[in-house]
């Protein structure tokens, strides 16, 4: 690329189910189903403004500081030509910049494949050889039993610690865990809406379970969706399922160019749609100047686990939109945002593809 590059990127991999501290953006491979630190080392700078010649170049520049992500879709394989870490450095050569933060899901199907096992962990370990600083984001979801209330009294501490364990032995004891990821939705197990101390009680198992593996220093992620969405029919605010500063590292949001209020399912995308759906994105109810504010509040780093563009179609999208490319980019450095990864996958597919090739522009003149 022409221009330079202060951001590191980072990019995800999700397996298929049943298949057997600096600033860091994000990449993902796969599908859509991040060190521990203490308190007085996470601060987020709400405004982060350059403070020196070279900064205000690259800024004038339009380089980002952010650490960017990614996602590339589904693999199980995690080798060096198909999928997952291959897929990081193949998305890294295209964008002419490192991308030095991956991404993974944990399976669903058994305990024995959720714990990390070597058909997920070979890869990393290998990615992170070829790269020792590299960094990965996982989310383990909220275990593989449906079982709120099991989780909270310890039933499965022993295969969180197996998960911390494995993960340290693939060469990650700094890997940031993003615990039920969008769990204010209503499309997991884990809704916490009626049984909050429950979830709680689990996420605060789970941490220190994980925290007793021997040579950790994992980070943990609180990451609901953006806003505020039905669970079983009554509107549900996330905070009230928040487990304490001492659990949680990193703090914010999954948000998308969607929104089933102003987007069609078919026909023209105007600009004015477009326009209209980035101020509900960033003012709405628990949108993205919420999230800046209980993350300061909670003097935690800000982050973003998923973001992307949508297509038009069912998921109300904005289509090929590189105002929100723009706009994410200028909000991620205004707020002082630590890593956001974006979830390059089905309809948020923006490479390689030909879905949104104005947004993919800009996506490389910006990041």
């Amino acid at each position: 690329m022409s221009l330079s590059h202060a951001v590191t990127l980072g990019f995800v991999t999700l397996p298929l189910l049943g298949c057997s501290s600096g600033d860091v953006l994000g990449v993902a491979d796969g599908g859509k189903d991040v060190a521990t630190t203490e308190d007085a080392n996470v601060d987020v700078a709400v405004e982060a403004a350059p403070n020196d010649a070279a900064n205000e170049a690259e800024a004038e520049a339009g380089a980002t500081s952010v650490t960017l992500g990614w996602y590339e879709g589904a693999s199980c394989t995690c080798d060096s030509n198909s999928g997952g870490p291959g897929n990081i450095d193949a998305f890294a050569t295209w964008l002419g910049s490192p991308v030095t933060v991956g991404s993974d899901y944990a399976a669903t199907d058994s305990w024995a494949n959720w714990t990390f096992p070597g058909w997920q962990s070979t890869g990393w370990l290998a990615w992170r050889t070829a790269h020792p600083s590299n960094r990965l984001v996982f989310a383990p979801g909220f275990g593989v039993m449906q079982d709120m209330t099991g989780g909270a009294a310890g039933t499965y501490d022993s295969y969180w610690k197996a998960l911390g364990q494995a993960l340290v032995a693939a060469g990650y004891p700094d890997a940031i865990i993003r615990i039920a990821h969008e769990f204010n939705g209503n499309w997991y197990w884990y809704q916490p809406q009626g049984q909050e101390s429950a979830f709680i009680g689990y996420w605060q198992h789970a941490v220190t379970a994980m925290r007793s593996a021997t040579g950790q220093s994992f980070s943990f992620f609180w990451n609901p969706t953006l806003g505020v969405v039905d669970e079983n029919g009554t509107p549900f605010d996330c905070e009230n399922a928040y487990p304490g500063d001492a659990y949680v590292d990193y703090i914010g949001p999954d948000t998308y160019d969607s929104d089933w209020g102003v987007y069609p399912t078919s026909g023209t995308i105007t600009q004015a749609m477009q326009d209209q759906t980035w101020q509900s994105i960033v003012t709405q109810d628990h949108g993205l100047t919420w999230f800046v504010s209980f993350a300061a509040m909670h003097k935690k780093p800000l982050a973003v686990a998923e973001w992307g563009l949508w297509a038009v179609g069912s998921g109300h999208g904005g289509g090929d939109d590189p105002s929100y490319i723009q706009n994410m980019h200028d909000w991620l450095n205004a707020n002082g945002v630590s890593f956001a990864n974006y979830f390059d996958s089905g309809d948020n597919q923006i490479y390689p593809g030909t879905m949104f090739p104005n947004a993919l522009t800009k996506l490389k003149q910006l990041f």
